[in-house]
């Protein structure tokens, strides 16, 4: 899908005619626009509404599979004026085909620009900050010392928290458990626990509690 160029007509010149206007045609929600139609042969050049009707009434074009193909590999062919690459596609509801987002330059003319770039270029002066390092930078402002909604909120419990004595029995009993498996131990800390239950890793005896009964990791 691409996008019309610049309503300035007189940008524009009829390849056939040399005129530098055509006729006003009507959209179907009653938006007035100046015909101009793309030249089948040379991509950057354009030809008016009459001479297109004129060419096509005297069957001056191929048909009308020759010009999709010679469409679809000009579009193939595209590349961005600004970034250097490709666009992006996007589902059609109307065709099982997807199209690409192409859009004309509006400054630098028989030129595209991909769906991003002109997605930056249009939104480029309602934007408060050039970089996102600038932005980053005022956001990290905005929050710091009383800016930030949690500043002197002690009581917020934002994870687990853990009695010194659960991380020493734990400590110790993965400890032990590494003198004596040490590759079920390394296994561990690279698939993570979750996995290694999984794989048949974990319920190993490990230690003894003070009860003389053996402990299994978890």
């Amino acid at each position: 899908m691409t996008s019309n160029p610049s309503d300035n007509v007189n940008e524009k010149k009829c390849e056939y005619c040399g005129m530098d206007r055509t006729y006003i045609a009507v959209t179907k929600n009653g938006t007035p626009y100046p015909k101009w139609n793309s030249n089948p042969f040379n991509e950057d050049s354009w030809i008016c509404g009459r001479c297109y009707r004129n060419l096509l009434y005297h069957k001056a074009f191929p048909p009308i599979q020759v010009r999709r193909s010679i469409r679809i590999d000009r579009i193939a062919k595209r590349v961005c004026h600004k970034c250097g690459g490709k666009t992006l596609t996007q589902k059609s509801k109307t065709s099982p085909n997807d199209y690409h987002i192409w859009h004309r330059h509006p400054e630098v003319l028989s030129k595209w620009l991909c769906g991003r770039c002109y997605a930056n270029w249009l939104f480029e002066p309602k934007r408060r900050f050039k970089t996102k390092e600038e932005r980053y930078r005022y956001i990290s402002k905005l929050f710091s010392g009383t800016g930030n909604p949690q500043y002197g909120n002690h009581t917020l419990n934002v994870g687990r928290v853990y009695t010194e004595e659960r991380n020493k029995k734990v400590s110790e009993g993965m400890s032990s458990y590494a003198k004596l498996y040490p590759e079920h131990y390394y296994k561990i800390g690279i698939l993570g626990a979750l996995k290694a239950r999984k794989m048949g890793l974990s319920g190993i005896p490990t230690s003894r509690d003070k009860n003389g009964k053996s402990t299994e990791t978890t």
